[in-house]
């Protein structure tokens, strides 16, 4: 059973230019957007692209708000402030459920004081699944669960094992490791100390020293949130080791504190620590479970990669930084993985194991959905081709508008 993925489309911006003509919103309108028409394919194909959100304005654009009027419209990233002069991109993916053909609709809100909101049509048609093709459930997870940050690490903040072993000898270089005492305790970089990130700033003898922050490497997300801290408080030079001590370990980088090899360790990473790391934005490369068909609907900001090109990068004639600096590792249960392992022996990434593998990963979502769901407020739910409430309508104080379907994937919710 297969979910067909189709390429990447273009609307609006997918190449260095903005051209007019290209689909997209613009703020102030020039004039009311027109349907976009995503073509034909069939239920359980999925279809990805982006928006372009253009600020002809002289002062920064504020993007408050996306909402989809279904489900099968997923908002993936959108941007949050759009500077003047600037375009901001919103990606998205549109998931082919049943057959039928309609309209689906993104609701662009801002805080352009004339047009606050926007709205822009697709048109889809979608034709009857094909035999033996999975339909994802989009009932069971919701589309939230996929949202990305537009959050994008500062590569100047980010240094490779090898850019740190060059700075290693440097008396002025200090190694601080954010893992909580216990993780430190079993094993650290050669040298480093224990300072978690929320009491780095406590340690006024670190402000004239260049810090090189590190964790285990699966969110650097969070070590770079408190670089910029540290920077405000006017600390020095701070880096962030990209990949972390499993990056490190696996570069040959000096170790202490191990009770075994430390190059040898089976690294995995929870569906938890997982998931708000792919949301906040932290890079990620895919290997494994390339046959089955929840990975790349349950795991779209994990690109995936065959771990074949993952060691071409990795081969001495390439680039050392065209590895990605995260690998997630990925089996239906989380068994199994080691000669994608093997084969990325040489690249300088860090490679973490998905612990309870795609059944965990989506069991997590499902609860996650369920427990968000059940603590909500009242929801009125309507049909998104329903009419509005008529004037004087009672409606609860408390209770939203939430689409249960379109005319192409009726009562997804």
């Amino acid at each position: 059973m297969t979910i067909r993925m189709l390429a990447l489309f273009s609307l609006g911006l997918l190449g260095a230019g903005v051209r007019a003509a290209e689909p997209g919103l613009a703020w102030p309108p020039a004039a009311a957007a027109a349907a976009t028409d995503l073509g034909a394919l069939r239920a359980g194909e999925i279809r990805r692209g982006e928006l372009s959100v253009l600020n002809r304005r002289v002062e920064a654009l504020t993007v408050l708000d996306v909402r989809s009027s279904c489900d099968c419209l997923q908002v993936l990233e959108r941007p949050e402030l759009v500077p003047a002069g600037g375009v901001g991109r919103v990606a998205f993916r549109y998931v082919g459920v049943q057959a039928g053909a309609g309209e689906v609709q993104l609701t662009v809100r801002t805080d352009d004081p004339v047009a606050p909101e926007q709205v822009w049509r697709l048109r889809v048609k979608t034709a009857p699944a094909t035999a033996g093709t999975q339909v994802p459930d989009l009932a069971a997870i919701a589309p939230e669960n996929f949202v990305r940050s537009a959050w994008r690490p500062d590569p100047a903040a980010l240094l490779a094992p090898a850019a740190v072993r060059a700075i290693a000898a440097r008396t002025d270089v200090v190694f601080v490791d954010a893992r909580e005492a216990d993780d430190f305790l079993r094993g650290r970089l050669a040298g480093a100390i224990n300072a978690p990130v929320r009491s780095i700033r406590t340690k006024p003898y670190l402000r004239a020293q260049t810090l090189v922050l590190t964790d285990d490497g699966a969110d650097s997300a969070r070590l770079l949130a408190a670089r910029e801290e540290l920077r405000r408080e006017n600390f020095g030079e701070v880096f962030v080791l990209d990949g972390g001590l499993n990056a490190w370990l696996r570069t040959g980088g000096a170790s202490e504190g191990f009770a075994d090899d430390p190059s040898a360790r089976r690294w995995t990473i929870t569906p938890a620590a997982l998931h708000a790391s792919l949301t906040a934005g932290v890079p990620w490369a895919r290997v494994g479970a390339e046959t089955d068909p929840r990975a790349e609907y349950l795991l779209p900001h994990a690109a995936g990669w065959t771990d074949g090109a993952l060691r071409r990068v990795a081969d001495a004639a390439a680039k050392p930084d065209a590895a990605p600096a995260r690998v997630l590792v990925v089996s239906r249960d989380g068994s199994g993985g080691d000669v994608a392992v093997e084969r990325l022996r040489d690249a300088p990434s860090a490679v973490f194991h998905l612990e309870g593998g795609l059944d965990a990963y989506e069991a997590f979502l499902r609860r996650r959905t369920a427990e968000r769901r059940a603590s909500a407020p009242t929801v009125l739910t309507v049909r998104s081709d329903a009419p509005a409430p008529l004037p004087g309508m009672a409606v609860p104080r408390a209770a939203t508008l939430r689409p249960t379907g379109c005319a192409t994937c009726p009562g997804a919710r």
